[in-house]
């Protein structure tokens, strides 16, 4: 899993720097034209970001199906050879979500016969992986959506804001989604918190 997870953010940084710092200097220019190579390059740039980051999370589905609906085989199924395939396909090779949601109707199948602990258990690992492909498959709708259909009744503000959810909100939700609900990084997160603070303040004194 933390293979496959550095896997998506890289992703994600792609995506993000395939836009923005031509954006911003595009801010503290007085024209606003973009060459058609670099038009192109950022179009190649927005798509390949687009079909990696829905295989990252098909494989991350296949990871978290082989976790619930085979618990005793998960290490002998996800090897690390495995996931360094997963993720060579996911990077090399333009797949559709399609895994995703089968791996997921597994899992809710299997989830539904089991006892409320083995639901519990199912909804609290899925819950990460759910909502980052609902973030992103509504951003790619956005897209689509201001694509092909007029906008112009829609009011300026939301139009920038539908615009920049695609290469935005993916990248800064998905490290809280799942650094949140991965123990491991909880912990080491509040350890830093807690250094930082001590180191802040080494003569503090508490009543």
């Amino acid at each position: 899993m933390y293979l496959l997870l550095c896997s998506l953010f890289v992703n994600e940084l792609w995506g993000s720097s395939s836009l923005f710092p031509f954006l911003l200097l595009q801010l503290h220019q007085e024209s606003h034209a973009v060459p058609a190579p670099l038009c192109f390059l950022q179009i190649f740039c927005v798509y390949t970001y687009a079909s990696i980051q829905f295989s990252n999370l098909a494989a991350m589905s296949y990871d978290r199906y082989v976790a619930i609906c085979c618990p005793l085989l998960y290490h002998t199924r996800m090897t690390s050879t495995r996931v360094a395939l997963l993720i060579l396909f996911a990077w090399f090779v333009v797949v559709m979500v399609l895994l995703s949601f089968s791996s997921y109707f597994a899992i809710l199948r299997v989830t539904f016969r089991g006892s409320g602990q083995t639901r519990q258990k199912a909804l609290s690992t899925c819950t990460p992986h759910l909502l980052a492909l609902l973030n992103f498959s509504c951003g790619c709708f956005f897209e689509v959506i201001q694509n092909r259909f007029d906008m112009s009744g829609v009011p300026d503000v939301l139009r920038i804001v539908l615009s920049l959810y695609f290469l935005t909100c993916p990248p800064l939700f998905n490290p809280l989604l799942y650094g949140l609900n991965v123990t491991q990084i909880r912990i080491r997160c509040q350890r830093i918190m807690c250094r930082s603070k001590i180191q802040a303040n080494p003569t503090g004194h508490h009543k």
